[in-house]
């Protein structure tokens, strides 16, 4: 089993989504039982892929095997259903983890934001940054990155600076792709030179 869950691994990381559900086909052919990591490892190999539909087969497959998914395995599907376009159903993963008993954490919710801004639902990522508070779920740099390109492609800039402006209250990590994002959502020329101007401040190099 270590073995396959090892080539498994191996296509994740070469993004070879195909070999890695024919290794797990294999196991299953010659009856090694699926574990966790067997099973998380392929559904990140379909992520990377963007296979969103093939990482819920798997994870549901796992469930069938009476494998209990973790939350590395629901980051994973969410994440691939996100990179798929998938939001809805991004979101309804998240939604069940709760059956599964299985907590989310900052990543998953941050995937989840992510999956969101793709699908260029501004007003369901920031719900989602609400809902972290009420949980006490430290929100992320990434999280709200995403949150501000979806709101600022959506063009809810006064959102987007809005909430940049929290990031600050807060005192978190405000990095160049943040920047960039809010500088892409900044309709007013004013705001685009304040930006550059705590950009500058706060030391961020200016590309």
């Amino acid at each position: 089993t270590f073995t396959g869950s090892a080539a498994i691994s191996a296509c994740d990381k070469a993004f070879q989504w195909q070999q890695a559900l024919a290794c797990l086909a294999f196991m299953c052919t010659v009856r090694i039982d699926m574990h966790l990591y067997t099973g998380t490892a392929a559904i990140s190999a379909c992520a990377r892929g963007g296979e969103w539909m093939r990482a819920l087969d798997v994870m549901a497959h796992m469930v069938a095997s009476g494998v209990k998914p973790e939350i590395v395995t629901f980051n994973s599907v969410i994440g691939a259903c996100g990179r798929g376009g998938e939001w809805v159903k991004a979101l309804e993963i998240l939604c069940n983890m709760g059956k599964h008993a299985v907590e989310m954490n900052s990543i998953t919710c941050s995937t989840a934001i992510n999956a969101c801004e793709k699908g260029k639902e501004w007003w369901k990522a920031l719900i989602l940054l609400d809902f972290m508070d009420a949980q006490g779920i430290p929100w992320s740099t990434a999280g709200c990155t995403a949150a501000i390109s979806a709101c600022g492609t959506s063009g809810a800039w006064v959102r987007s600076l809005h909430l940049l402006g929290v990031m600050v209250q807060r005192g978190m990590e405000i990095n160049a792709v943040t920047f960039a994002a809010s500088l892409n959502s900044a309709a007013p020329w004013t705001q685009a030179f304040e930006l550059l101007g705590m950009m500058k401040k706060r030391g961020v190099p200016i590309a």
